[in-house]
């Protein structure tokens, strides 16, 4: 193992992928195995990775960088190889690599010498990623699309914004990270398998498929309760003002409700029972407002939040990009860290107690690798041994509720792990009274309520 920050060691150190990659979704999934130390070389064509010169004003890259600073961010670590896909060095290092992650659809990888089944005949170890708009087989295979274009086929902007107006889509391109999050995670799952004896294996990842994913309680709303869509609203209360700023609020289920009610000071709205849903409070918007506003503005954020912790309810004072690095949580745990390009990003955002998130490094001029050695591929001793799923074996306590830990320990379901979901009884997991979101997230496990004291 290489040692990662504080001289202690990474976990992917051994791993060796090669990264053939122009969006988002793709130059991240090899990133965050590059925070975990993994070694990526990344192949461009003689122009770059477009995201190379991207900006959001369209201005040219300032004199000084190797790339635009979201290139930096997405690719620092890196190695850059320029190559063709007829040479025999490229084929050289696609054979050598432990994972091959590629951003194309089946039409196209003919021209980037991509074969998944040729690959994997040739090392039966591999893992090939492919992300793909609409996946590698089926009838969109072939089809165009954007950010914008596959949230609204997965149905996001249908129930996103004011009423009134028009449809909202999300910002930011979350698509794209939570693509290649979704990819990272499945090529580090079969690597498990992998060295276990097992056979590797193509993933097939759907851009489309991973954003339906992303906004499940939507549909499963309508499909299991077997009622019409989530009708497009806002959530009341939600960005509100306080004596000195703003806070946000959010409350998904009716205890929540009823706890902020009691913290607002307004029993009244207790009476009501729509308001004990988010969807029901949509028509009451200004009762609520009227109700709650002279009260929030007797009382300064850090007051209001500080309530809110008391009372077990999810709210936070409204920060900006001015005003994130400098919040005390994110000073004390060093969140953000210097990237080499001459700007500040967020580190990794977990941390482990034996191991170490690799250093950020410089990134790559184009091709400045091209004169490293090719990777050897390793010798293997025997055939892979199929062993079932890729994380069989594996058995997780859940002991986490609402959205985030079920939504990860869901996915280590699907992929074989044996989960255990431990409940209060006194106060469950409350995303059981929250429309049809528990059948997702609790899909593949087993469920012990326990006595919390």
């Amino acid at each position: 193992m290489s040692q990662g920050l504080g001289r202690r060691p990474t976990p992917l150190d051994e791993l060796r992928v090669v990264e053939i990659s122009d969006r988002i979704a793709g130059s991240y999934c090899s990133k965050l195995l590059v925070d975990a130390g993994a070694r990526v070389r990344k192949i461009e064509p003689p122009q770059g990775d477009p995201l190379r010169r991207y900006s959001p004003s369209c201005s040219p890259v300032p004199d000084g960088l190797p790339a635009s600073p979201l290139y930096c961010y997405l690719n620092a670590g890196k190695q850059s190889l320029t190559l063709a896909p007829d040479s025999e060095r490229y084929r050289a290092e696609l054979a050598a690599a432990d994972v091959v992650i590629v951003t194309c659809g089946r039409s196209q990888a003919a021209a980037l010498g991509i074969d998944p089944r040729r690959l994997l005949a040739e090392s039966p170890r591999a893992i090939v990623v492919t992300i793909s708009d609409f996946g590698w087989t089926g009838p969109f295979a072939d089809r165009a699309a954007t950010e914008f274009t596959l949230q609204a086929w997965a149905g996001s902007p249908g129930f996103r914004g004011d009423p009134a107006g028009p449809p909202l889509s999300i910002g930011g391109g979350l698509g794209e990270y939570m693509g290649g999050v979704f990819a990272a995670f499945g090529a580090l799952a079969v690597r498990r398998r992998v060295e276990h004896g097992g056979p590797g294996e193509h993933l097939d990842l759907s851009m489309l498929e991973a954003m339906s994913l992303m906004q499940s309680s939507e549909w499963l709303h309508s499909q299991l309760l077997r009622v019409p869509p989530v009708r497009r609203t806002l959530e009341v209360p939600s960005i509100e003002p306080a004596k000195d700023g703003y806070v946000g609020i959010t409350m998904v289920t009716g205890q929540q409700w009823l706890d902020f009610t009691a913290m607002v000071e307004c029993p009244q709205l207790e009476e009501i029972p729509q308001l004990r849903f988010q969807i029901g409070r949509w028509e009451y918007r200004d009762l609520i407002r009227e109700s709650i506003r002279p009260w929030m503005a007797e009382r300064t954020v850090e007051e209001i939040v500080a309530l809110g912790q008391l009372f077990r309810l999810p709210i936070a004072a409204l920060g900006n990009g001015a005003t994130i690095r400098d919040m005390e949580y994110v000073t004390e745990r060093g969140v953000f860290v210097d990237n080499p390009a001459g700007f500040h990003q967020p580190r990794p955002p977990w941390l482990m107690s034996r191991c170490a998130t690799a250093p950020v490094c410089r990134t790559a001029e184009l091709g400045a690798d091209n004169d490293e050695s090719p990777w050897c591929a390793g010798e293997s001793a025997s055939d892979p041994v199929p062993v079932g799923l890729p994380l069989d074996g594996v058995r997780v306590i859940d002991l986490t509720a609402f959205w985030a830990g079920p939504a990860a320990t869901h996915l280590l379901a699907a992929f074989g792990a044996d989960v255990v979901k431990v409940e209060s009884i006194q106060r469950p997991d409350g995303i059981r009274y929250s429309g049809a979101c528990a059948p997702m997230w609790t899909t593949g496990g087993s469920t012990a309520g326990c006595s919390m004291r």
